[in-house]
Protein backbone atom coordinates (compact mmCIF):
# COMPACT_ATOMS: atom_id res chain seq x y z
CA UNK A 1 0.00 0.00 0.00
CA UNK A 2 1.41 3.28 -0.79
CA UNK A 3 2.24 5.73 1.87
CA UNK A 4 1.20 8.87 2.17
CA UNK A 5 3.87 11.33 3.54
CA UNK A 6 2.83 11.60 7.06
CA UNK A 7 2.97 8.16 7.61
CA UNK A 8 6.63 8.17 7.12
CA UNK A 9 8.98 7.42 9.92
CA UNK A 10 11.44 9.41 11.35
CA UNK A 11 14.65 8.53 11.59
CA UNK A 12 18.50 8.73 11.60
CA UNK A 13 19.63 8.47 7.71
CA UNK A 14 22.91 8.42 6.01
CA UNK A 15 22.97 10.58 2.73
CA UNK A 16 24.20 8.67 -0.14
CA UNK A 17 26.98 11.49 -1.66
CA UNK A 18 28.01 12.91 2.12
CA UNK A 19 28.04 9.82 3.99
CA UNK A 20 26.63 12.16 7.39
CA UNK A 21 23.66 10.37 9.06
CA UNK A 22 21.01 13.24 9.27
CA UNK A 23 17.40 13.58 10.18
CA UNK A 24 14.72 12.03 7.84
CA UNK A 25 11.19 13.37 8.83
CA UNK A 26 7.76 13.96 7.25
CA UNK A 27 8.11 17.43 9.14
CA UNK A 28 9.48 19.60 6.35
CA UNK A 29 10.94 21.88 8.51
CA UNK A 30 13.38 20.00 10.83
CA UNK A 31 13.98 17.02 7.83
CA UNK A 32 17.75 17.24 5.86
CA UNK A 33 16.01 15.14 3.14
CA UNK A 34 13.55 16.00 0.48
CA UNK A 35 10.74 13.42 -0.20
CA UNK A 36 9.43 11.88 -3.90
CA UNK A 37 6.25 12.00 -4.28
CA UNK A 38 5.81 8.85 -6.70
CA UNK A 39 1.84 8.26 -7.92
CA UNK A 40 1.92 4.42 -7.60
CA UNK A 41 3.90 3.91 -5.09
CA UNK A 42 3.83 6.69 -2.52
CA UNK A 43 6.18 8.82 -0.74
CA UNK A 44 9.59 8.35 -0.22
CA UNK A 45 12.95 9.89 0.85
CA UNK A 46 15.56 10.97 -1.57
CA UNK A 47 18.77 9.30 -1.17
CA UNK A 48 20.77 12.30 -0.83
CA UNK A 49 20.44 15.37 1.70
CA UNK A 50 19.04 18.72 0.85
CA UNK A 51 22.47 19.91 0.81
CA UNK A 52 24.15 17.60 -1.47
CA UNK A 53 21.27 17.51 -3.48
CA UNK A 54 21.70 21.40 -3.86
CA UNK A 55 25.54 21.10 -4.74
CA UNK A 56 25.11 17.91 -6.95
CA UNK A 57 22.66 20.31 -9.15
CA UNK A 58 25.57 22.96 -9.40
CA UNK A 59 28.03 20.20 -10.40
CA UNK A 60 26.11 19.13 -12.99
CA UNK A 61 25.36 22.12 -14.83
CA UNK A 62 28.87 22.99 -14.78
CA UNK A 63 29.61 19.58 -16.79
CA UNK A 64 32.20 18.51 -13.64
CA UNK A 65 32.11 15.54 -11.20
CA UNK A 66 29.16 13.54 -13.34
CA UNK A 67 30.40 10.40 -11.80
CA UNK A 68 28.68 9.42 -8.79
CA UNK A 69 32.00 8.07 -7.61
CA UNK A 70 33.56 11.53 -8.09
CA UNK A 71 30.41 13.53 -6.90
CA UNK A 72 30.90 11.21 -3.64
CA UNK A 73 34.05 11.98 -2.81
CA UNK A 74 33.66 15.93 -3.67
CA UNK A 75 30.73 15.85 -0.90
CA UNK A 76 32.77 14.00 1.64
CA UNK A 77 35.62 16.46 1.14
CA UNK A 78 33.21 19.53 0.74
CA UNK A 79 31.84 18.56 4.25
CA UNK A 80 35.39 18.06 5.82
CA UNK A 81 36.10 21.48 4.99
CA UNK A 82 32.94 23.02 5.70
CA UNK A 83 32.87 21.22 9.52
CA UNK A 84 36.69 22.48 9.80
CA UNK A 85 35.63 26.12 8.78
CA UNK A 86 32.59 26.13 11.39
CA UNK A 87 32.46 27.92 14.81
CA UNK A 88 32.13 25.93 18.20
CA UNK A 89 29.10 26.66 19.81
CA UNK A 90 27.90 26.29 23.07
CA UNK A 91 24.75 25.93 23.32
CA UNK A 92 21.78 25.52 26.62
CA UNK A 93 18.93 23.38 26.63
CA UNK A 94 16.37 24.29 29.30
CA UNK A 95 13.63 22.07 30.49
CA UNK A 96 10.99 24.66 32.04
CA UNK A 97 8.20 23.03 34.43
CA UNK A 98 6.78 25.87 35.61
CA UNK A 99 3.67 26.33 33.61
CA UNK A 100 2.63 22.61 34.07
CA UNK A 101 3.55 22.57 38.02
CA UNK A 102 -0.26 21.70 38.71
CA UNK A 103 -0.39 18.32 36.70
CA UNK A 104 2.98 17.67 38.70
CA UNK A 105 1.41 18.22 41.92
CA UNK A 106 -0.87 15.38 41.17
CA UNK A 107 2.10 12.79 40.62
CA UNK A 108 5.16 13.50 41.85
CA UNK A 109 6.13 14.76 45.36
CA UNK A 110 9.34 16.59 44.23
CA UNK A 111 10.80 18.08 41.03
CA UNK A 112 13.01 20.75 39.85
CA UNK A 113 11.50 23.53 37.96
CA UNK A 114 14.05 23.93 35.63
CA UNK A 115 16.65 21.68 34.12
CA UNK A 116 20.04 22.84 32.21
CA UNK A 117 22.06 21.07 29.85
CA UNK A 118 24.86 22.72 28.50
CA UNK A 119 26.57 20.95 25.10
CA UNK A 120 29.29 22.14 22.79
CA UNK A 121 29.42 21.43 19.33
CA UNK A 122 30.54 22.21 15.73
CA UNK A 123 27.80 20.75 13.59
CA UNK A 124 25.01 23.48 12.82
CA UNK A 125 23.42 24.19 16.35
CA UNK A 126 19.70 23.69 14.61
CA UNK A 127 20.87 20.21 13.87
CA UNK A 128 22.61 19.20 17.12
CA UNK A 129 19.28 20.09 17.98
CA UNK A 130 16.77 17.90 16.16
CA UNK A 131 19.29 15.03 17.48
CA UNK A 132 18.58 15.53 20.62
CA UNK A 133 14.63 15.80 20.30
CA UNK A 134 15.20 12.75 17.81
CA UNK A 135 17.04 10.48 20.53
CA UNK A 136 14.57 11.90 23.61
CA UNK A 137 11.65 10.66 21.55
CA UNK A 138 13.43 7.28 20.80
CA UNK A 139 14.16 6.88 24.29
CA UNK A 140 18.41 6.26 23.82
CA UNK A 141 19.29 10.31 24.35
CA UNK A 142 22.59 9.86 26.42
CA UNK A 143 21.71 11.75 29.02
CA UNK A 144 19.96 9.42 31.75
CA UNK A 145 18.36 12.77 33.67
CA UNK A 146 17.23 14.39 30.55
CA UNK A 147 15.90 10.94 29.05
CA UNK A 148 14.17 10.52 32.77
CA UNK A 149 12.33 13.71 32.59
CA UNK A 150 11.63 13.60 29.42
CA UNK A 151 9.67 10.10 29.96
CA UNK A 152 7.97 11.42 33.31
CA UNK A 153 6.59 14.71 31.59
CA UNK A 154 5.10 12.41 29.13
CA UNK A 155 3.70 10.27 31.48
CA UNK A 156 1.64 13.69 32.98
CA UNK A 157 0.34 13.90 29.46
CA UNK A 158 -1.02 10.37 28.80
CA UNK A 159 -4.32 12.12 27.48
CA UNK A 160 -2.12 13.57 24.26
CA UNK A 161 -0.92 11.66 20.90
CA UNK A 162 2.76 11.37 20.49
CA UNK A 163 2.55 14.05 18.07
CA UNK A 164 0.45 16.61 20.32
CA UNK A 165 2.83 15.65 23.24
CA UNK A 166 5.77 16.86 20.77
CA UNK A 167 4.50 20.28 20.22
CA UNK A 168 3.81 21.06 24.24
CA UNK A 169 7.02 19.41 24.72
CA UNK A 170 8.98 21.44 21.84
CA UNK A 171 7.39 24.61 22.64
CA UNK A 172 5.66 25.03 25.79
CA UNK A 173 8.02 23.32 28.05
CA UNK A 174 12.06 23.36 25.83
CA UNK A 175 14.20 25.98 24.94
CA UNK A 176 17.39 26.16 22.91
CA UNK A 177 20.00 28.68 22.39
CA UNK A 178 23.54 29.61 21.31
CA UNK A 179 25.25 30.40 24.44
CA UNK A 180 28.05 31.32 22.86
CA UNK A 181 30.68 31.22 19.81
CA UNK A 182 34.36 29.95 19.77
CA UNK A 183 36.95 30.21 17.15
CA UNK A 184 36.72 27.69 14.38
CA UNK A 185 40.23 26.75 14.95
CA UNK A 186 40.04 25.40 18.51
CA UNK A 187 40.84 21.97 18.75
CA UNK A 188 37.88 19.77 20.44
CA UNK A 189 39.88 19.37 24.14
CA UNK A 190 39.97 23.16 24.15
CA UNK A 191 36.24 23.55 23.01
CA UNK A 192 35.20 21.11 25.57
CA UNK A 193 37.47 22.52 28.51
CA UNK A 194 35.49 25.74 27.30
CA UNK A 195 31.82 23.45 27.83
CA UNK A 196 33.04 22.32 31.29
CA UNK A 197 33.90 26.20 32.30
CA UNK A 198 30.55 27.50 30.83
CA UNK A 199 28.86 24.72 33.23
CA UNK A 200 30.75 25.49 36.39
CA UNK A 201 30.08 28.68 36.18
CA UNK A 202 26.44 27.81 35.56
CA UNK A 203 26.38 26.05 38.73
CA UNK A 204 28.20 28.51 40.90
CA UNK A 205 25.29 31.06 39.86
CA UNK A 206 22.46 29.10 40.72
CA UNK A 207 24.38 27.81 43.78
CA UNK A 208 24.70 31.28 44.91
CA UNK A 209 20.94 31.86 44.58
CA UNK A 210 20.69 29.28 47.75
CA UNK A 211 24.15 29.63 49.60
CA UNK A 212 22.38 30.63 52.65
CA UNK A 213 19.15 28.04 52.46
CA UNK A 214 22.70 25.82 51.64
CA UNK A 215 24.00 26.14 54.53
CA UNK A 216 21.37 26.00 57.28
CA UNK A 217 20.26 22.44 55.19
CA UNK A 218 24.10 21.50 56.38
CA UNK A 219 24.13 22.52 59.88
CA UNK A 220 20.78 20.64 60.00
CA UNK A 221 21.81 17.00 59.17
CA UNK A 222 20.77 17.22 55.67
CA UNK A 223 21.95 15.38 52.53
CA UNK A 224 23.42 16.00 49.52
CA UNK A 225 20.11 14.68 47.95
CA UNK A 226 17.90 16.76 49.92
CA UNK A 227 19.85 19.83 49.67
CA UNK A 228 19.66 19.44 45.60
CA UNK A 229 15.49 19.78 45.90
CA UNK A 230 15.98 23.27 47.79
CA UNK A 231 17.52 24.38 44.62
CA UNK A 232 14.39 25.46 41.72
CA UNK A 233 17.41 24.81 38.95
CA UNK A 234 19.08 21.75 38.15
CA UNK A 235 21.99 21.42 36.03
CA UNK A 236 22.08 17.69 34.26
CA UNK A 237 25.64 17.31 33.02
CA UNK A 238 27.00 14.95 34.86
CA UNK A 239 30.27 14.46 33.87
CA UNK A 240 30.99 18.25 34.90
CA UNK A 241 28.51 18.92 38.03
CA UNK A 242 29.67 17.66 40.64
CA UNK A 243 26.67 18.47 42.99
CA UNK A 244 24.33 17.01 40.74
CA UNK A 245 26.41 13.99 40.53
CA UNK A 246 27.29 13.77 44.42
CA UNK A 247 22.94 13.47 45.28
CA UNK A 248 22.20 11.36 42.10
CA UNK A 249 24.85 9.05 43.30
CA UNK A 250 23.55 9.21 47.12
CA UNK A 251 19.85 8.78 45.62
CA UNK A 252 21.35 5.57 43.70
CA UNK A 253 22.35 4.31 47.01
CA UNK A 254 19.56 5.01 48.76
CA UNK A 255 17.31 3.09 46.35
CA UNK A 256 19.45 0.16 45.79
CA UNK A 257 19.31 0.00 49.96
CA UNK A 258 15.71 -0.24 50.23
CA UNK A 259 15.47 -2.35 47.53
CA UNK A 260 17.92 -4.99 49.38
CA UNK A 261 15.80 -4.48 52.56
CA UNK A 262 12.59 -5.47 50.37
CA UNK A 263 14.08 -8.79 49.05
CA UNK A 264 15.68 -9.94 52.68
Amino acid sequence: MAKALEELKEYMKPCKYCGEELLASPNKEISEFGVYHKTNYGCYYQSYCKECQREVVKLKSSNKHTNTEQIKEHMKEKRKIDRANKEWSIYNITIDLTSIEERLEKRFSRWHERYFYRGVTKREPQKRWNEHLYDLKKGKHCNEVMQAVHDKIREVYQELNDKEFQDVWENAILKFEVVKTLDNNMSEYEAHKHEAFEIKALEHELFYNIKESYKLARLNGHSEKDISYLKDDMIINLEHCSSTTRALNEHKKTTQSLDAESCS
